[in-house]
């Protein structure tokens, strides 16, 4: 009985998928007024880090009160990871294709083929409102097309979706 247990655990804790490398999300702040720092979490894959350091950066410049935060995580295993804790997981994330209609079944992916221009901030600037726009989709239209094997999607559970949505868009680019 304890071994069955045992194994029981065991496989709860690898069904979540938790690496511990990208699960821990920064504290956010759930405004975007005053001196207010609005916190962004970004999984990406170690072939994805530079670039989305460099994209982080020219973001962060434009909008100097977002902080983006990058933490290695593979796309085959984000999905399961956000899966686990939406809430503390990613605001924007690289995930394997095939997991595209689990994740978005599931309320964890932020539907991107709507008009996302409610939720932008106020202080969005209308080139990349427009840019918006033009960005390319996945084919069901839940996330931002990427690369062959890995889309980038919005955790709809993030408390700052359209600051993620931007950033999102960026980093399909």
């Amino acid at each position: 009985m304890k071994q069955w247990i045992a194994a029981l655990v065991a496989g709860m804790i690898l069904l979540c998928g938790c690496s511990g490398q990208g699960s821990e999300k920064p504290e956010e702040t759930a405004g975007s007024t005053g001196d207010e720092t609005i916190l962004l979490a970004v999984f990406a894959e170690s072939e994805d880090l530079v670039k989305f350091r460099k994209t982080a950066d020219a973001f962060t410049a434009r909008y100097p009160q977002v902080e983006v935060k990058i933490a290695e995580e593979a796309a085959e295993t984000a999905g399961d990871t956000i899966l686990c804790d939406a809430e503390s997981g990613a605001d924007v994330f690289v995930f394997a294709g095939s997991e595209e209609e689990t994740l978005f079944s599931s309320g964890v992916l932020l539907p991107l083929n709507e008009d996302l221009t409610a939720l932008l901030p106020s202080s969005c600037r209308k080139e990349d409102e427009e840019e918006l726009k033009n960005r390319a989709l996945s084919a069901s239209g839940y996330a931002f097309a990427f690369r062959e094997d890995a889309l980038i999607g919005v955790n709809a559970k993030s408390g700052n979706t359209g600051w993620a949505v931007l950033l999102a868009s960026d980093l399909a680019r």
